[in-house]
């Protein structure tokens, strides 16, 4: 015990000794602890390591490889032989690795965790948690090059499997690209295959749709001419009833309007029956795409949609009774009356 409590006396006076030195430095050792998995000791050892001026090393890479975190590049006459990390960094090295194995435990920023993970699946654990320190090197070496805190921000997009996130990573990665105008070395290039895939996507969507478009307006184009030769026939087999309607004093405008009544009313019916089917379609429609894939009330036909289709149909079906609904009030009262 006695030897115990020495020892304490002597990490106590160490700490006196070593704490007032680090002073200027306090800064740099806050931006330190907000990267996951690094508290004040590990704060302090690395940045006695490593030094608060990174413009010492050219980039991340070459401070890593100062660290002894990257691969050995051992080659001869063409075949690689052993490609484990080198010997460098026997202070800092054991260090990042305690500080990973802090970090993928971290609850706060999940996303270390998530690259183990992977990585651990492919490489095993040694090599996992070396990667893991090696970012975790790399962040502090921006933070200190930038003089900017940990950004868990970014870390929780990452972590999140959406649409929104990624436009919030793209966007994050612009602006820094921007800021980097003058320096290209520094520039994240990346590609973005889900905006390429969604814009292939998009593409034949459109191009579908607009085939789709072709097909019905030539379907309404023929359903119009269909609903005038129908009126025109209804006009020819009632020509007797004009006849005893202008006989009775109706006007070339009352038997327009008898046609153009019939023709709206056709309209109204078929939009109206159109819809009602449609809705009912969308029921299975619905359950089969939701038992397929999890999604619920894809088919959907809104209101102001299905508005606009009748209001559509009815105008058609108007518009292609005006010329029989016009010969109808043209004909003559004698010649209708004798038409058996």
């Amino acid at each position: 015990l006695n030897h115990y409590d020495t020892l304490l006396e002597c990490i106590d006076q160490i700490e006196e000794a070593v704490l007032p030195l680090l002073l200027p430095y306090q800064k740099q050792i806050n931006l330190i602890l907000t990267v996951p998995g690094i508290k004040d000791v590990s704060a302090i050892t690395i940045l006695s390591e490593i030094g608060p001026d990174m413009s010492v090393f050219k980039d991340s890479e070459h401070l890593c490889s100062w660290a002894g975190l990257t691969p050995q590049c051992n080659e001869s006459a063409g075949k690689k032989k052993s490609v484990h990390i080198s010997r460098a960094g026997v202070y800092i090295k054991p260090l990042l690795v305690q500080c990973a194995n802090n970090a993928i435990r971290d609850k706060s920023c999940p996303y270390f965790k998530l690259r183990y993970e992977a990585i651990k699946k492919r490489r095993g654990h040694k090599r996992a948690i070396i990667a893991i320190a090696r970012m975790l090197l790399t962040c502090i070496y921006q933070m200190l090059s930038k003089n900017e805190p940990f950004n868990h921000e970014i870390y929780e997009q990452l972590t999140q499997k959406n649409f929104k996130s990624k436009d919030k990573i793209v966007e994050f990665f612009n602006e820094y690209n921007d800021k980097q105008k003058d320096n290209e070395e520094l520039t994240i290039s990346y590609t973005d295959y889900v905006a390429i895939l969604m814009n292939s996507v998009t593409t034949i969507i459109d191009v579908i749709s607009y085939v789709l478009i072709a097909f019905v307006s030539i379907s309404l184009v023929v359903s119009s001419i269909m609903i005038g030769i129908i009126t025109y026939i209804s006009v020819l087999e009632r020509t007797k009833e004009i006849g005893i309607l202008r006989a009775i004093g109706a006007r070339k405008k009352d038997i327009r309007r008898v046609f153009n009544a019939e023709t709206f009313i056709i309209g109204l019916a078929s939009g109206v029956l159109g819809i009602s089917i449609t809705i009912l379609l969308n029921i299975p429609i619905n359950i089969i795409i939701n038992n397929l894939s999890g999604i619920n009330n894809v088919s959907i036909l809104p209101i102001s949609g299905a508005i606009i289709l009748i209001l559509i149909s009815v105008m058609l079906t108007i518009i292609a009774g005006l010329i029989p609904s016009s010969i109808a009030s043209k004909k003559d009262p004698v010649i209708a009356l004798r038409t058996e």
